[in-house]
């Protein structure tokens, strides 16, 4: 039930005193603060504040995982939609320079293409292996 006192278990928080201070909110709970004394917050108003602040202190981390995941997501998609679209324009550009007779012109515009499109389903692969992990956790 009781482990071994480390330097970092008896360093003192403020995040009661003030909650928006610097360096607060990757700070965790010593092990002894999460021991299951009974009675502990009805005697005690300030234990119950102190315990308040810490559940949303963890919920807002919480959230603001949950909004990076969204936005990695999303980027993941406007790469791959961004991608998507140059390898289009320059098929259709190569398709114009070979209309024209521009065979050099339209060999690069093909590999250009190809690139793009390559790149594409690069960001689509990742996509995919992201929400992969995600779903494991």
């Amino acid at each position: 039930r009781y482990q071994s006192l480390s330097p970092i278990d008896l360093k003192a928080t403020s995040a009661v005193a003030d909650p928006n201070s610097r360096g607060q909110r990757n700070s965790t709970l010593a092990w002894f603060w999460s021991m299951d004394i009974p009675r502990d917050t009805e005697v005690d108003n300030w234990m119950s504040e102190f315990y308040r602040v810490h559940w949303l202190r963890a919920k807002a981390m919480k959230e603001r995982c949950m909004e990076e995941v969204e936005l990695l997501v999303s980027e993941c998609e406007w790469t791959g939609n961004f991608f998507t679209r140059r390898s289009t324009q320059f098929r259709r550009k190569g398709q114009s320079a070979s209309e024209e007779g521009l065979g050099g012109a339209a060999a690069y515009f093909e590999r250009q293409a190809t690139l793009y499109s390559r790149l594409a389903e690069d960001a689509v692969e990742c996509l995919h292996r992201m929400m992969a992990k995600l779903s494991e956790m």
